[in-house]
């Protein structure tokens, strides 16, 4: 008898030893690759991904020991159905199970992009591209109606959407495409503007595409946003009476290159965009223009001014009559020729 307990209880610490063995071999396989590397590693998990295929990639980045371990602790913790896809910012510190989890909770890494108001289509592409968020190319293709968007919203303009990436700052997710990213734009575009301001855009004469035209107009003429429901109404007032926009905002548009200052021979440039040369509207918007903007097309300051000259401060001064305006011209020119240089 004591044969048998003896032999018993040397079982039993031989099973206690090959399961303390193996807790510190699973241990070791689910451990951080390499403990003190804090380097953020970007990693982007495909759509319908197995457990078995970003245990893969994970361990060709050597974010974790072990595919088989990691395999199996998803199956053990019962995660190995909830792994979600999207880009992810993992450390090879982090270890399996904490990469587990936030796999499991979808906690994928998003980083933010603003895009000021008044940009081009062609100025957001390259901002894009800068900031490593996608290609140039390949957004403006999307942005300008060369390539066809999947998901374009009803309410959007066949061809070019210039006018229409909302100028605000976003959160974006690791991974997403230039098409996705058009599409938040365009989605936010529709929460600001169609939906917002829907009372607003319905009590208007102006369709959404004159309201977007014009506000892009304003938002590249008016540095002072408290100037831009007197500069919305100069230019409402233009339209009213019949007369040219006369808008240098306009002709910088038709440039090939957007110029620091124009010359006479610029506002001569043979486009439909040229509201020197062509009354009313140009054909599209110019710019994006913010919520600010568009506001003061949707609701204009009461004056009946028709013109207006900018001073050194990037204010302006309104007028009337072209009389006024001449004067105002000159006023300022003189003033400009007295103010000593800056040493």
């Amino acid at each position: 008898m004591r044969r048998v307990l003896l032999i018993g209880g040397v079982g039993m610490v031989v099973v206690a030893a090959a399961l303390l063995v193996a807790q510190r071999k699973v241990k070791s396989a689910l451990a951080p690759p390499v403990p003190g590397d804090r380097t953020p590693h970007y990693v982007l998990i495909p759509p319908k991904s197995s457990v078995a295929s970003i245990a893969r990639q994970l361990r060709r980045e050597n974010l974790i020991r072990e595919e088989r371990a990691f395999q199996l602790a998803a199956r053990q913790l019962e995660l190995d159905h909830r792994l979600q896809a999207g880009g992810y910012r993992f450390t090879r510190a982090d270890g399996a199970v904490p990469i587990l989890r936030e796999l499991a909770a979808g906690k994928v890494y998003v980083r933010k992009l603003t895009l000021p108001e008044g940009l081009t289509i062609p100025e957001v592409a390259e901002r894009l591209e800068q900031g490593g968020f996608g290609r140039a190319a390949t957004f403006r293709a999307l942005a300008t109606g060369t390539h066809p968007l999947a998901t374009r919203p009803a309410w959007a303009p066949a061809g070019s959407l210039e006018g229409h990436l909302f100028p605000e700052t976003y959160q974006v997710p690791l991974g997403v495409s230039e098409g996705e990213l058009l599409g938040m734009f365009l989605k936010r575009f529709e929460e600001v503007v169609l939906a917002g301001d829907a009372k607003r855009l319905k009590a208007q004469r102006l369709t959404l595409h004159e309201v977007v035209t014009l506000a892009s107009i304003v938002e590249r003429e008016a540095k002072l946003p408290r100037e831009q429901p007197l500069m919305a109404r100069v230019f409402l007032n233009r339209l009213q009476l019949g007369m040219k926009l006369e808008s240098c905002a306009t002709v910088q548009y038709a440039l090939p290159h957007r110029k620091a200052r124009l010359l006479y021979r610029d506002l001569k440039v043979q486009s439909p965009y040229n509201t020197y040369l062509h009354a009313g509207l140009p054909p599209g918007p110019i710019a994006s223009p913010g919520g600010s903007a568009l506001a003061a097309v949707l609701v204009p300051a009461q004056t009946p001014a028709l013109y207006f000259v900018a001073r050194p401060d990037h204010s302006h001064v309104f007028s009337q009559t072209l009389a006024a305006h001449e004067a105002a011209k000159g006023a300022l020119r003189r003033a400009a020729k007295q103010t000593p240089p800056q040493s």
